[in-house]
């Protein structure tokens, strides 16, 4: 049982790695992108802000959406606000950024950013962004994000349209891997759990 147990833990560990590994590369890719010649454009021009309208505790266990809240990892719930391809950023706390394309739910602090051109340029480009916010702030001057430090920003792409569409390609195929692989380590943690409850309750 024991080994059964570790190998489960093995498998979702080297899942993670390879999580981390792509998220690094698109970052990499990112400013390869933005190396060469490049032109500033308004993030106001091509996104649009929401927020979730629930509270925290409005999660349940086993629901059959995502709900995101200002924690690393989605609750669940049973009922869905938004269906869309969206940038997810925690407006507190620990001031995540994340990916994710279809139904789900958010937490009243939480923004729920989608795009019409760029997308993925404009996620790294927030990733970028909060980390530098919140990195040299730790926490003793921001302490929330507002909708102005989202909107009132600008980014860039590169001249070369064909160099941003090439890069908005690896990112979406990257992403696919991701969910895929995301979905392995939920299949992974109910195993556990089902091993876990059959041997030791």
């Amino acid at each position: 049982m024991v080994d059964i147990l570790g190998s489960i833990d093995e498998k979702i560990e080297q899942n993670e790695q390879i999580i981390g590994e792509l998220e690094k590369l698109m970052a990499t890719k990112y400013f390869e992108l933005l190396s060469g010649d490049c032109i500033t454009l308004k993030l106001s021009d091509y996104v649009n802000v929401l927020t979730g309208k629930l509270d925290a505790n409005a999660a349940v266990p086993n629901g059959i959406y995502p709900f995101f809240t200002c924690g690393i990892t989605p609750e669940q719930i049973d009922y869905y606000a938004f269906d869309c391809e969206a940038i997810i950023i925690a407006g507190n706390g620990n001031f995540n950024v994340k990916y994710y394309n279809g139904k789900f739910n958010a937490y009243q602090r939480t923004y729920v950013i989608t795009a019409t051109d760029y997308f993925h340029i404009i996620i790294q480009h927030y990733k970028n962004k909060v980390a530098e916010w919140t990195g040299s702030a730790k926490g003793s001057v921001i302490k929330f994000l507002t909708k102005s430090m989202l909107t009132d920003d600008e980014f860039q792409i590169s001249t070369d349209e064909s160099r941003n569409n090439a890069y908005s390609m690896f990112c979406s195929a990257s992403q696919e891997k991701i969910k895929h692989v995301q979905l392995l380590n939920v299949k992974l943690h109910e195993l556990k759990a089902l091993y876990l409850n059959k041997f030791f309750s």
